[in-house]
């Protein structure tokens, strides 16, 4: 079963084009969409929720304050509400652990304003098991990171690079892939229509509307990219890694991406990007985009020494888990490189609800 994680602050009317695109793959009842609010989201969206529901025979589960409430309180997780906070992109974690309940396999990140196109099958370009069938490829990966754009490698002349970027990263497109090798735990589906860059981009300039991306891109283990929660499907494998911290600003889901990164070096296992594509237009106001801004300074500031942290860091135990990885990891990270103790507070919350992963 695949959930579909969304998180909104307006009237997510884009789920009527998701499920008309369930509905026409016959994917729907194979397909659980979790809606997380918060005190800014419409109070009438339940309301319309339910009558969405009710239309087109879809499994929406509505997470709104008092729902939310109500899942904290039945789970004792008291300890990360603390920590997120209510009015932030955060609340979104919530959803992930509600999916993770209910046993997605794979859980997608999508936001209200992804709007999934008709002709590509969204569900089966994001159900990552089919990619099970692979073997894994080398473990314990700690060479040297080689850097991908996958902007400038599946568009036709974009030169931007995707938001997230250490400053400084030399990218190296020598032998990249296609077609998947490895097993596939990340994917990350692209847009027509608006791209994801940082916001000094959009200062410098206004036009970074782009037609469909002309091919996809596989990048095996030590090929490095940020990876964003836009349109973005995780394995279960990744629970564990899969936190977004709020306090990290707009680079929330891209410190999570790599650390999932890292783990998934450590697993011999890859990352795509590509497929679906979903339209993706906002009108952006400067004042707006700089506010965007602000919120990404740290994330430029810190990044590249945390991504030679990163780098340097090892777990030499043979046959670990995702989760003794990732909890070692949040561990040797405390203090270091201006991360957030977050990540410690989801590892103890995952096993408070007693979550199995696969690996």
């Amino acid at each position: 079963m695949i959930a579909i994680n969304i998180t909104t602050i307006n009237m997510p009317t884009m789920l009527e084009k998701l499920i008309q695109n369930l509905t026409y793959y016959e994917h729907l009842e194979d397909t659980l969409i979790v809606v997380t609010g918060d005190h800014k989201t419409p109070a009438t969206c339940c309301v319309y929720l339910k009558e969405l529901q009710h239309k087109t025979g879809a499994e929406i589960v509505w997470m709104g304050v008092a729902q939310q409430k109500d899942f904290i309180g039945d789970n004792d997780l008291g300890e990360l509400h603390d920590y997120i906070g209510w009015n932030t992109l955060g609340r979104r974690n919530f959803g992930t652990l509600f999916a993770l309940l209910e046993g997605a396999e794979v859980i997608v990140q999508l936001d209200d304003d992804n709007v999934p196109l008709e002709h590509y099958d969204f569900y089966h370009r994001h159900d990552l098991t089919q990619f099970d069938i692979f073997p894994f490829q080398r473990k314990h990966f700690t060479g040297k990171i080689r850097w991908a754009n996958p902007l400038a490698l599946c568009y036709r002349q974009a030169k931007h690079r995707h938001r997230g970027f250490p400053h400084g990263a030399v990218f190296s497109h020598g032998d990249l892939l296609e077609a998947p090798v490895a097993p596939i735990w990340v994917n990350e589906g692209l847009w027509i229509g608006e791209l994801d860059v940082d916001a000094h981009f959009r200062i410098e300039d206004s036009c970074l509307h782009w037609d469909m991306p002309i091919r996809e891109l596989t990048l095996m283990p030590g090929w490095w990219a940020p990876m964003n929660s836009q349109n973005t499907s995780f394995h279960r494998a990744l629970g564990p890694a899969m936190f977004l911290d709020s306090r990290l600003g707009r680079y929330d889901d891209i410190w999570c991406s790599y650390i999932c990164r890292k783990v998934m070096d450590l697993k011999g296992v890859s990352a795509k990007f590509g497929h679906p594509v979903c339209s993706h237009y906002q009108d952006r106001s400067i004042g707006s985009v700089v506010d965007d801004l602000r919120m990404e300074l740290d994330g430029l500031k810190h990044t590249p020494r945390f991504i030679r942290w990163l780098e340097g860091w090892c777990y030499q135990k043979e046959d670990a888990t995702v989760r003794e990885i990732v909890e070692r990891m949040a561990g040797d990270l405390d203090g270091a490189c201006y991360f957030p103790p977050g990540l410690k507070t989801w590892i103890a919350t995952l096993d408070k609800l007693s979550l199995d992963f696969p690996a």
